[in-house]
């Protein structure tokens, strides 16, 4: 992650207007889409490890609260932040949180047992 970061970070800071879309498609939008699964599965696996040691479903919509709103976070950063905004990470972002809506939507039995149904909608 850090190494991604830092490529991200040296594309950044280079001049990008003269660009070809090639360029942009084979240089520069790999490492953002990636970028952008990387947050995603970060806060995805820190849940998924709170479930694995059991924690408490106060704990576990905490967390969820607070990826949610981390997730929020980033997106809005890239896109208003920055000089140059990015539009490839927060809608990766996006699509990462339509695919958590729709398994909420019909939830497995596990998660509907251990939240309630106010909970979950």
């Amino acid at each position: 992650a850090y190494s991604l970061a830092l490529i991200l970070k040296a594309q950044y800071s280079i001049d990008s207007s003269s660009d070809t879309w090639q360029d942009y498609g084979l240089l520069r939008f790999p490492f953002e889409i990636h970028a952008g699964w990387i947050v995603a599965a970060t806060f995805v696996n820190f849940s998924v490890f709170l479930v694995s040691l059991n924690a408490y479903t106060t704990v576990l919509f905490v967390v969820a609260v607070l990826s949610l709103i981390g997730i929020i976070a980033i997106a809005t950063l890239s896109l208003w932040y920055l000089a140059k905004p990015n539009f490839v990470i927060p809608s990766v972002l996006a699509w990462a949180m339509v695919g958590v809506a729709v398994e909420l939507k019909d939830p497995m039995q596990s998660i509907f047992n251990q939240f309630t149904g106010l909970t979950i909608s």
